[in-house]
């Protein structure tokens, strides 16, 4: 039997993006009869060792940041959460700074956590590969490191984000970003394998600074597109029956995802007992949401908050109409758009520019409108939006006929890949 460690950021019950996807990989790599053990950190509430869906999976503890934040989204009512959350992104900013010379690597004590762990865990289990997931860097440098020390182990690199094509942090220019990614991923490609990058990174790493790595990139997809079934927390979703039911799940954040043009959009539409527009996620938008929740204006505002990722599908199966907002950041692709078509519901993608890469898979999903962000045709685009849900509400498309059509972003095609490389 073939073993092997995935080392990623935050896995399930409380999963990233990453993790989310990791998990559907974990899944077909057990059902192809791989031993797969997880490793992920630890918010500060999780079982360090567990058992997930036959799946071994150990928690090192994460970035004090991570656990303070993790606690302020827990405990919101209690009186000096938000001053305690302040505090520790003010923190958070100056370590940054501090740790400029290093950065992306601004915790090494973390980084030495995964990669003692992970050796730990190789001396019981004897791994024929290990793939380290992008974010965070530290799991690709742990990764990195146990190459290292075991040679005859395969390292794969798995970049569902993309890393110097990535967002530049706050401050900082693009072309910085750049160069300092590109020196850090010339040492990790060095390390590696296999480097696997996602479809919408293939233009970024086509450029002749690559060439030397080209025998090693790999090009795959989000691997996300499988068929939804009920869940059994179904039932916790409680829609209005008398109402159009507009569902949107996954974070806001104001440098990728900025909600404000499609609040405005919904805003201009006077529809408050006819549509419930409900928001299902985390990120920085929340007192953007409460704003419009509070003026009470167009279609009326539910926001759940965050919730774990059974509920969100559960979210998405009973919605008449899901939304998507897509990415500032042309090599980020908003993972949930594959959840999104699995469902076969109306989708309605919100976006900035051309270039936006949720466009590419969209449009060619025959249930979508894409809406362009255009404040001086605000009202043109809400009239879009009321019309388009009026006549599509209720509709939707067969499963085999997304899954032909999406072929590459199925789990098992990665899985395949990396049955492959072991």
């Amino acid at each position: 039997m073939k073993r092997i460690l995935i080392m990623l950021g935050s896995y399930f019950p409380k999963p990233s993006a990453n993790g989310i996807c990791v998990r559907q990989i974990a899944k077909e790599l057990k059902k192809c009869g791989v031993d797969v053990t997880i490793l992920a950190t630890n918010p500060g509430d999780l079982n360090e060792a567990e058992v997930i869906e036959g799946i071994n999976v150990y928690r090192i503890e994460a970035r004090w940041f991570t656990r303070i934040t993790q606690w302020c989204d827990a405990n919101r009512d209690a009186k000096y959460s938000n001053v305690i959350r302040r505090l520790a992104f003010l923190a958070n900013r100056v370590r940054t700074i501090l740790s400029f010379p290093t950065w992306p690597l601004i915790s090494p004590l973390y980084t030495y956590r995964y990669y003692q762990k992970a050796l730990e865990l190789h001396k019981m289990n004897c791994y024929d590969g290990i793939l380290s997931v992008y974010t965070p860097i530290d799991a690709l440098l742990a990764g990195a490191l146990m190459k290292r020390r075991c040679n005859d182990v395969k390292l794969m690199l798995y970049f569902l984000d993309c890393f110097s094509g990535g967002p530049a942090p706050r401050h900082l220019t693009k072309e910085w970003m750049e160069r300092r990614g590109y020196m850090w991923e010339k040492q990790l490609f060095d390390s590696a394998d296999i480097v696997f990058i996602m479809n919408s990174h293939k233009t970024h790493y086509s450029r002749e600074k690559y060439e030397g790595f080209r025998d090693k990139i790999r090009v795959v997809d989000i691997p996300l597109m499988r068929e939804l079934k009920p869940i059994s927390n179904r039932e916790n979703i409680c829609f209005s029956r008398h109402a159009v039911n507009v569902v949107y799940t996954g974070s806001m954040l104001r440098y990728v995802r900025d909600p404000r043009y499609m609040l405005e959009t919904f805003k201009s539409i006077d529809k408050p007992n006819q549509y419930h527009f409900h928001v299902y996620g985390g990120g920085d938008c929340h007192d953007i949401i409460a704003r419009y929740i509070e003026e009470g204006t167009g279609i009326k505002i539910i926001n759940h908050g965050w919730v774990d990722p059974e509920t969100a599908i559960s979210a998405m199966l009973e919605a008449d109409v899901l939304i998507n907002i897509g990415s500032s950041v042309d090599t980020m692709v908003p993972s949930k758009i594959f959840e999104y078509m699995a469902t076969g519901k109306p989708i309605i993608s919100f976006f900035r520019h051309d270039t936006e890469p949720s466009i590419h898979y969209l449009g060619h999903y025959p249930l979508a409108l894409l809406i362009k962000e255009d404040w001086d045709n605000l009202h043109e685009s809400a009239r879009l939006v009321a019309n388009f849900i009026d006549e599509y509400k209720g509709k939707a498309v067969k499963y085999d006929e997304i899954a032909n059509t999406f072929q590459d972003n199925t789990p098992e095609m990665l899985a395949r890949f990396v049955l492959e490389s072991i």
